[in-house]
Parts: structure tokens; sequence; C-alpha cells
């Protein structure tokens, strides 16, 4: 418990060790075009990523859509 409450701490009062331990979000989709190199980066490839685009409601990729990949999840924001 001690070391769960130092890791809270060192990420509440510095910015870099908080980017270590919950990681950089990653743009993978901004306004229809596509980040080959972001996708790499999260280990996705482009049939997985469309495949979870769809699943979420969105068909079209010309969609004014931004995607997300934060703490290995997605999230989405519409812009």
């Amino acid at each position: 418990m001690k070391e769960i409450w130092q890791i809270i701490c060192l990420s509440l009062g510095s910015i870099r060790a908080r980017r270590v331990i919950e990681g950089k979000q990653l743009v993978l989709m901004d306004h229809g075009e596509l980040y080959r190199e972001n996708l790499k980066k999260a280990k996705m490839d482009v049939t997985e990523f469309l495949v979870q685009y769809r699943v979420n409601g969105y068909f079209d990729a010309s969609n004014k859509v931004t995607v997300f990949l934060k703490n290995h999840r997605k999230e989405e924001k519409v812009c």
C-alpha cells in the first residue's frame, strides 16, 4: 500500500513521472487522416483500427472525428 501511495505522490508532483507512469496519448486519426506511425506505436494495424471505429458507430472515415489512444484505451473526441 505504501508503494502505491508513493507512486501517486510522485505522479502528482512531476510531469515527467506522470508521463512515464501513465503514458502519452497518441492521435490515431484526425479529420479523416490516419496516422500510421502512431498506429505502429500503439501496436495496432489499420484493419483492427477500422473494425473498432465501426463498432463504435462511425462508418465514414471522412467524418470530422479525432481518435486518441490514451492509457491503452481508445477515446474519441468529435470536433
